[in-house]
């Protein structure tokens, strides 16, 4: 199992990585603060999974706007084959007691087939 930490200079977007049994698993937490640019997210190759949090607002992960931020991430996995992971049915992940909201900053993608696959992770979920 191999690991690696790594803070891409001039970027505020961290990430922890580890493989996995040939799966590359990547941690990402983007300050809150900061801005997403379109090669803010470090590109792995398949098979992998990008977890964390992203510290983005997008209506594809069910909040009521998108931000700059959320359509960078949405661009990114648009570009690069990804998946989401996402259930709507599933309960908001954080919940702050200043703004008194729930949200959902904590996202997962997969990306376990490669660029050909024509797999939806989520074809599996009810609506």
């Amino acid at each position: 199992m191999e690991s690696d930490c790594s803070v891409p200079s001039g970027l505020d977007v961290e990430w922890a990585t580890t493989q996995v049994e040939g799966v590359m698993v990547i941690n990402v937490y983007k300050l809150h603060s900061t801005r997403l640019y379109k090669d803010s997210i470090r590109n792995f190759d398949s098979p992998c999974i990008y977890t964390g949090d992203f510290n983005c607002h997008s209506t594809t992960w069910g909040y009521c706007s998108t931000n700059s931020d959320g359509a960078v991430v949405e661009d990114w996995a648009s570009a690069t084959a990804i998946q989401l992971l996402y259930n709507p049915k599933q309960p908001d992940s954080f919940h702050s007691g200043r703004c008194n909201t729930t949200t959902n900053p904590h996202l997962a993608f997969a990306n376990l087939y490669g660029p050909s696959s024509h797999c939806i992770i989520l074809d599996h979920f009810p609506k």
